[in-house]
């Protein structure tokens, strides 16, 4: 059997400009093809490949993405290794046209506590403690919170989970380095039938220039055939 799951969104900005995405992914297997389609492909009453990202996942924690329009390959993989006797899961990523590299590693401490390190570099020259932001998400029954540091930027972020019931969840995210807040709303099947509906209301918590909030609206919907 094959799924088809089909994700359009749509966002209106600050300045009420109106941008429309969408995003088709099917499994065949345990691998998996998704899509990514960008309104700015019909640019100018043309059609180009700007916007068009397409990801092969082969199921095993391999992932590799191609942007189409910038020729800019992007690989990913997940494993875990044990460290002092401990299960440690690692996520590491490297887009290849950029040098850019990025490396999660977080940790089980209990039922409620995990742990997590992420490592941003260009290259691999001179790593620093600097390059790096230490998270620690913390779970209680339907509440999760997430503080982080990023070591070299000295900024905090805050992130807020809260399971309202089986179908809806909020979410608060703040960041003081970017100076943005963030509002979403998830809600899981129910009236919108099968898929996810989730709406995000983004804006710049800078006093002395702030604008009204944009607006993130995306639909799921999934067929088997």
């Amino acid at each position: 059997m094959v799924r088809f799951n089909v994700r359009p969104s749509l966002v209106v900005d600050e300045s009420n400009a109106v941008k429309a995405a969408c995003h088709v992914s099917f499994n065949h297997g345990v691998n998996e093809v998704d899509i990514r389609l960008s309104d700015s492909m019909l640019k100018n009453g043309g059609t180009n490949m700007d916007g068009l990202v397409v990801t092969l996942r082969n199921g095993q924690g391999l992932d590799l993405e191609y942007d189409v329009a910038r020729k800019a390959p992007t690989l990913r993989m997940r494993s875990s290794v044990l460290l002092c006797k401990r299960v440690v899961d690692v996520r590491y990523q490297h887009a290849l046209k950029t040098n850019a590299t990025r490396v999660n590693l977080s940790h089980q401490v209990d039922e409620n506590n995990i742990a997590k390190l992420e490592f941003n570099t260009k290259g691999w020259d001179n790593p620093s403690h600097r390059n790096l932001i230490a998270r620690w998400s913390y779970r209680q029954g339907d509440f999760t919170v997430e503080p982080a540091f990023d070591l070299g930027l000295e900024t905090a972020a805050l992130t807020a989970r809260y399971n309202v019931d089986l179908e809806n969840q909020v979410c608060f995210h703040v960041d003081s380095g970017t100076n943005v807040g963030e509002l979403a709303w998830r809600h899981r099947g129910g009236w919108t039938g099968d898929g996810d509906v989730r709406v995000v209301a983004k804006t710049s918590l800078d006093r002395t220039s702030w604008t009204r909030p944009s607006l993130l609206v995306e639909k799921t919907w999934t067929v088997d055939k």
